[in-house]
């Protein structure tokens, strides 16, 4: 691809040949460096991966707080058809495919799982507490499914 959505936003992508992979995020532009038998598509993936890491682990411990809400702890993964998930010990999943997303739809996940703590189903009071935390959260649900933000890898 010559360009890929991150928080919302499309970047154009540039590849170069080097030993290592190694990324550079500018206002309108990642640059991927990888070695030469690695594709522009397996370095996306290692791209999003370790944004997916800095920024998903920070923003559920910040809604955390927010909310009073604690998640135990984060685990990135690559599912393809959940956004994430909490189970009963409060370990939070989250796939690095919602980096696509705009950070607000984002949020929106993380308060969903978030709610899972309290609220171990999607029941009545489990929407409710989402919705308490986030009023736009309908929208945020249908924007999930906008063909722009996936990531075909």
């Amino acid at each position: 691809p010559s360009a890929v959505y991150l928080l919302g936003r499309i970047y154009a992508v540039n590849h170069h040949v080097a030993s290592r992979f190694h990324y550079t995020l500018t206002e309108d532009e990642i640059i991927l460096t990888g070695p030469e038998n690695k594709s522009i598509e397996d370095l996306l993936v290692l791209f999003y991966k370790k944004e997916a890491k800095l920024y998903l682990s920070d923003r559920v411990y910040e809604l955390s707080e927010q909310t009073n809400f604690a998640a135990e702890s984060v685990r990135i993964t690559s599912a393809k058809t959940r956004w994430g998930s909490c189970g009963r010990q409060r370990n939070i999943a989250l796939t690095w495919r919602l980096m696509a997303h705009h950070p607000d739809t984002i949020d929106y996940v993380i308060l969903h799982e978030l709610a899972h703590i309290k609220h171990p189903n999607h029941g009545r009071r489990f929407w409710k507490q989402v919705l308490d935390w986030d009023s736009s959260a309908h929208f945020h649900r249908r924007a999930l499914k906008d063909s722009r933000y996936r990531i075909p890898l």
